[in-house]
């Protein structure tokens, strides 16, 4: 007695979710920034609104990046406390990330 093994549809099946899996990891780091930047534009302190309107999330194939257009109530300055809202939000969304809750969409 013999037993055929064809492996095609196995092979198949392991190519199609290793597709999903790279797509979603171009994917990830877009979805974290825009979760960064909703973060911090609910943080930011708001006399115009100007800064928090001015919080953008690029990105592409892989890459993504935050920009925020004030940097002195990020950092502050001799004359300004600083008043951060990036690195906070950063902090959030890195801590999401580790605990699991941006997995990819299989």
């Amino acid at each position: 007695m013999s037993t055929a093994w064809d492996d095609r549809a196995f092979q198949s099946a392991l190519r199609s979710h290793l597709n999903k899996l790279e797509k979603s990891s171009e994917e990830l780091p877009k979805r974290m920034t825009d979760a960064m930047a909703e973060r911090a534009r609910s943080t930011v302190a708001r006399d115009t609104g100007g800064t928090a309107a001015g919080i953008k999330s690029t990105g592409g194939k892989g890459v993504a990046e935050l920009r925020a257009p004030n940097p002195y109530l990020e950092f502050g300055t001799s004359r300004m406390a600083a008043q951060p809202f990036v690195r906070p939000a950063r902090n959030e969304v890195e801590q999401a990330f580790r605990a699991g809750h941006y997995k990819p969409d299989l």
